[in-house]
């Protein structure tokens, strides 16, 4: 990656763009988000090259896109929150998540303990994510789906036994 002044390259993979002229309809949109510096539509790579001065201009520029009718490839997820226990910590692990590098989206959802993201996959990945999660004192179950339910419900099951010994003792200690 190259950079001038601190600045970063991004690069948005773009799809639907075949012609010049689709590519000169998502050049002028990019000129028109406030935050990109620098900008260029590459047609035979099929990427938008983008210079931003902060990260937070990244999901307007996939806005922006998507707006004028072309899309951008992103992953999406959904990953179980563990640790939670409150609508603020919720908040705080969609907050760190929400200000990293390449996500265009993210919402957790404390009643399912869900975290919901949509990220650029050439800036930004599950494993990376997890760490930005982890750095505030929670956790993310980046498996797969059928795994990630198994070991959920293990976590769960392993939880309520350290409860339910403690709620014993509690009882016991309690009588006297």
């Amino acid at each position: 990656m190259a950079t001038d002044n601190n600045k970063e390259i991004i690069y948005l993979p773009l799809e639907n763009v075949e012609s010049d002229h689709c590519a000169s309809i998502v050049d002028k949109g990019l000129a028109q988000v406030k935050g990109i510096t620098t900008h260029k539509v590459e047609l035979n790579n099929r990427r938008a090259a983008i210079m931003v001065n902060d990260h937070e201009a990244i999901p307007e520029a996939v806005k922006a896109v998507k707006d004028l009718g072309y899309n951008i490839t992103t992953a999406k997820g959904a990953f179980p929150v563990l640790g939670m226990t409150c609508a603020s910590c919720a908040g705080s692990a969609e907050s760190i998540v929400k200000y990293q590098p390449g996500v265009v989206s993210a919402s957790v959802n404390f009643a399912t303990g869900n975290l919901t993201v949509e990220y650029l996959p050439n800036m930004t990945s599950a494993s990376k994510l997890q760490k930005a999660v982890q750095s505030v004192g929670y956790d993310l179950l980046i498996e797969d789906e059928t795994r990630q339910h198994e070991t959920l419900e293990a976590i769960h099951a392993q939880n309520f036994s350290k409860l339910k010994t403690k709620t014993v003792w509690a009882i016991i200690l309690s009588l006297p």
